[in-house]
């Protein structure tokens, strides 16, 4: 049984670090046995109660437990600073989050997640052909956009901002048909046209996807990543890549550079 969220972004990559939970684990025991035997080890001081009768006539606590209470302040003050220390260094790493451009404007946008309903039996499924999900992408932008205080609206699926989805697909560069299984992968998405804009990215060289897409040559757009790891100083507007997607027929692609 799994207790985390199946969308959760990167879930793969999570690891647990034995090295890490033996060193906290070992802290704790430390701690534990640190401040629970030494008081306990003071009470065994035959001569305890003699400093107790001092200092009940008003005499200077013994020099013994004055150098204990003395170290046990300065421990004390120790892991305090250590604790705020810490405490100030993820506060600092939260800011630095927050300042990180993800390479799209995430103010004042709303996203919400649509699945096309699906019978227990999917042949019977009203949205199996491409022509009725295309029908009802473009229903459902009309009556998104209608609605009022709405500026743009879009619709994307695959690895797209804020979905915690990954579809990450296998290509190959034209010139580069080696079929080695060697091919390079990258995260795929479909969008309509002003997801670009609605998001803010900005197109670097090329073009942005138009309705004429829909029907006309297959284009794709990839991000600065992409064209300087796989184009290094060449021009990739132009350039075809093939996806190797399973069950679908592939053809060559044209791309633009985005940001």
């Amino acid at each position: 049984m799994q207790f985390v969220p199946s969308n959760l972004p990167r879930l793969a990559e999570v690891r647990l670090s034995i090295r890490v939970l033996s060193f906290g684990l070992g802290i704790s025991v430390l701690t534990g046995l640190a401040f629970g035997l030494a008081p306990a080890w003071q009470l065994t001081n035959p001569g305890l109660m003699e400093e107790l009768r001092q200092g009940s006539r008003g005499a200077a606590v013994g020099l013994r437990q004055h150098r204990f209470l003395s170290g046990l302040v300065i421990s004390e003050f120790a892991l305090s600073l250590v604790l705020m220390v810490g405490a100030g260094l993820l506060l600092r790493s939260f800011s630095n989050v927050l300042e990180v451009r993800p390479g799209f404007n995430a103010k004042q946008l709303v996203m919400a997640r649509l699945w096309l309903s699906l019978p227990n039996d999917p042949t019977h499924s009203p949205y199996l052909k491409l022509e009725k999900r295309t029908a009802f992408v473009h229903e459902a932008l009309r009556r998104v956009s209608a609605v009022p205080g709405v500026e743009q609206a879009a619709i994307g699926s695959g690895s797209t901002p804020f979905s915690g989805q990954r579809l990450l697909v296998n290509f190959t560069m034209e010139g580069n048909l080696s079929g080695n299984g060697d091919s390079p992968a990258a995260e795929v998405a479909s969008l309509t046209p002003d997801f670009s804009r609605t998001l803010g990215m900005t197109l670097v060289r090329g073009r942005s996807f138009t309705d004429a897409d829909e029907n006309g040559d297959r284009v794709a757009l990839i991000d600065q990543t992409a064209a300087e790891r796989y184009w290094p100083n060449q021009e990739p507007i132009g350039k075809r890549i093939l996806l190797r997607i399973s069950g679908a027929v592939n053809h060559w692609r044209p791309g633009s550079d985005q940001e």
